[in-house]
C-alpha cells in the first residue's frame, strides 16, 4: 500500500489505518541515489554503403522527414560516400539532435542521441550512372525506455553513468544465468563424487564409478547431480564429457566441485563459463530498496500508485529496515529467508518461499524483520537490508 497524504483516495479511508506504506524507511543506516536508467537502450541502425557507388549520384538519408544529402563526384568511392553522408547528417541540426552518424568499413551507423527515443529513416540514390545500390536500412538495436519503479522494490545496478549508479528492477532479461563446466576424464577404477552449494545449502552426491568411457561417466554424474538438487536451483546437462551446471533462474549464484579418486587417469576440471559476477548474481548486483517519497507524483490520473519514472533519481535504502509489499498468501516471521522476484509482473518484490522466477539472497544481505498482524491483510511487512557500503 502506498496511498497516503495527497496520494490517498476516498476509497482508502477506513476505520483502522494501515500500519504503514510500501517504501517507508524505518531505520536508515545508509541511503544512496540511483538513476532509473538501467535497461534502457538507444536505437542503433545501419546502412550498407555500396562498394562501387554510382558516380555523380545524390545519396539521401531522410531522418524523421528531414533529408540529409551528399552528391558523389565523377569517380565515387565507398569511403567518399560514407564519409559524405556522415558529415551531412551530423551537420544538419534538426537531425543531429536526434541521431549521430558514424561511417566505418562500408557501414554507416546511426545512433539515437537519447535512449528510449526512436526514429524513422529512408535512403535514396538519384542521378549518376553505373555503380551499386545503397543498402536497405536495418535496425540492430531498438530504442527502449526503463521501466517505472514502484516503492519498496529491490533494485539492482549493473553499470553507472557519470558516477551515478544506473538502477532497475531485477528481471530475467537484465540478469544472466551462471554456468559452470566440469570436464570429466575417466579411467577404470575411477570414483567420482561432489557437491553443489546453492541457496545457502550444500547438496552432496556420489559415488559414481567409471562406466565405459568419459562420456558415459559424465552422463551418470549429471543424473546423480540432478537427483539431489531441488527445483529452482541448478540443473546439470551433459555435452560429450562435459558436465554443465546452469542456474535455473537468472541471478542465482552457486558453486560446485567434482572430485575423482581411485585411478590416476580420473579427474574433473572446473571452468567458470559464465560468472560468477554482478550480471549473474542478484546478491552481488543488489543496490538497495526503492524508498517512498511524497514528492513522487502518480504517473496516471486514475488508479495505480506513485512510481519513479524513467530517468528519475531514485532514493534507495542500502542498509537499514524498510516496509515492503508482502504476498498475502505468505506468513512472514522475523528471520525468514528472503527471495526476490525476477518475473516481469512482480520484479523486485520480496517473498519468504522459493518458486519459479525467485532468487534467494543470503541473510547477510536481506532478512525478514517483521510480518503483519494476523488481523490485517494489507500486504505489508518489514525487510532488513544490507546491500553494501
Amino acid at each position: 500500500m502506498t496511498a497516503a497524504a495527497f496520494h490517498q483516495r476516498a476509497s482508502d479511508a477506513r476505520y483502522i489505518s494501515p500500519v504503514g506504506f510500501w517504501g517507508d524507511i524505518l531505520a536508515n543506516d545508509r541511503v544512496a541515489d540511483g538513476v532509473n536508467s538501467g535497461g534502457q537502450a538507444a536505437q542503433v541502425s545501419t546502412i550498407a554503403i555500396p562498394a562501387s557507388p554510382t558516380n555523380s549520384a545524390t545519396y539521401t538519408v531522410t531522418v524523421n522527414g528531414t533529408a540529409c544529402a551528399y552528391t558523389a563526384d565523377a569517380s565515387a568511392t565507398q569511403a567518399e560516400v560514407g564519409d559524405g553522408l556522415e558529415a551531412a547528417i551530423n551537420a544538419t541540426p534538426v537531425v543531429r539532435g536526434l541521431v549521430s552518424a558514424a561511417y566505418a568499413g562500408g557501414t554507416l551507423t546511426l545512433t539515437s542521441v537519447w535512449p528510449g527515443t526512436d526514429y524513422t529513416f529512408t535512403v535514396t540514390a538519384t542521378g549518376g550512372t553505373g555503380g551499386g545500390a545503397i543498402g536497405t536500412p536495418s535496425t540492430a538495436t531498438a530504442a527502449a525506455d526503463s521501466d517505472t519503479i514502484d516503492f519498496g522494490r529491490a533494485l539492482i545496478s549493473l553499470s553507472s553513468d557519470k558516477g551515478a549508479a544506473q538502477v532497475q528492477k531485477p528481471s530475467a532479461s537484465a540478469l544472466t544465468a551462471q554456468v559452470q563446466t566440469h570436464t570429466i576424464a575417466s579411467a577404470t577404477g575411477g570414483v567420482f563424487s561432489g557437491w553443489v552449494r546453492v541457496n545457502g545449502k550444500v547438496y552432496q552426491w556420489g559415488s559414481e564409478v567409471h562406466d565405459t568411457n568419459a562420456d558415459t561417466t559424465a552422463e551418470n554424474i549429471k543424473d546423480a547431480i540432478n537427483a539431489v538438487l531441488p527445483a529452482n536451483t541448478v540443473v546439470a546437462t551433459r555435452s560429450t564429457a562435459d558436465v554443465v551446471l546452469t542456474a535455473d533462474e537468472e541471478g542465482v549464484e552457486f558453486d560446485a566441485e567434482i572430485s575423482a579418486t581411485g585411478a590416476a587417469g580420473a579427474s574433473a576440471t572446473k571452468a567458470y563459463t559464465t560468472g560468477p559476477s554482478a550480471a549473474t548474481s542478484l546478491a552481488r548486483s543488489l543496490f538497495g530498496v526503492s524508498a517512498r517519497r511524497l514528492d513522487v507524483e502518480n504517473l496516471t490520473e486514475t488508479g495505480g500508485d506513485p512510481e519513479y519514472a524513467a530517468n528519475a533519481v531514485v532514493e534507495c535504502l542500502r542498509r537499514g529496515t524498510i516496509r515492503v509489499q508482502r504476498d498475502t498468501s505468505e506468513t512472514i516471521s522475523p528471520g525468514d529467508e528472503v527471495y526476490i522476484s525476477i518475473a516481469s509482473a512482480t520484479a523486485g518484490r520480496f517473498y519468504n518461499t522459493a518458486g519459479a522466477d525467485r532468487v534467494w539472497v543470503p541473510p547477510s544481505v536481506a532478512v525478514w524483520a517483521q510480518g503483519e498482524d494476523s488481523s490485517t491483510s494489507d500486504g505489508i511487512a518489514v525487510i532488513q537490508i544490507n546491500a553494501g557500503s
